[in-house]
């Protein structure tokens, strides 16, 4: 799920293997600021596009 914009780095630039990572959201079951929630639905649909671009080919 890496951008076509940006470059991997690995071992033959120097740096270790990175293992897969998670990522998760968790919100409040309380009243959140709308900015919160913009943050939130941004996060969310930028992750949601990116896995769209890798999965598309």
């Amino acid at each position: 799920m890496i951008p076509p914009d940006l470059v991997t780095l690995d071992a033959q630039d120097g740096l270790p293997a990175l293992a897969d990572a998670e990522i998760a959201l968790l919100r409040a079951q309380t009243a959140v600021p709308p900015a919160a929630e913009r943050l939130a639905d941004f996060v969310l649909s930028s992750l949601d596009r990116r896995h769209a671009m890798a999965a598309s080919g």
